[in-house]
């Protein structure tokens, strides 16, 4: 799902993978690399990120504007994220690569504010306020 993000650590447009069995929505290496995010500037995470495999830092994005294309524009959050970074130093380099391949997420904290819609046949997906 694109989305346009805006912090005082990254401006720009990504892709966000929706998964419903993320907790948070979380940047990954890659785009954390792609956007220069120097992850020593963060506050390290209250707590740790569970199932992304491998040894990972976890750092809160503070204030970050996330804005969805609508039907009438945009709709636009604000809220923390968070940053997970794997030690790539650590890794060898063909797991390295893949580490730097995986999509950033769309996780439940913002997911639970929207009733979402998947049409797999048609390649749609729809988030809509529950109001």
């Amino acid at each position: 799902m694109p989305v346009v993000v805006k912090s005082a650590m990254v401006n720009g447009s990504l892709m966000l993978m929706i998964d419903t069995a993320a907790s948070q929505t979380a940047l990954l290496d890659k785009d954390l690399v792609r956007y220069q995010v120097d992850v020593s500037r963060l506050t390290p995470a209250s707590s740790p990120i569970i199932g992304v495999g491998g040894d990972v830092r976890t750092f809160q994005i503070k204030d970050v504007e996330l804005r969805f294309k609508s039907d009438d524009g945009f709709l636009t959050l604000r809220q923390d994220i968070v940053a997970i970074q794997h030690d790539r130093r650590r890794l060898s380099e063909s797991i390295r690569n893949r580490v730097l391949v995986l999509q950033s997420v769309l996780g439940l904290d913002i997911l639970n504010q929207f009733r979402l819609t998947v049409d797999f046949k048609g390649g749609v997906v729809q988030m809509e306020s529950h109001d």
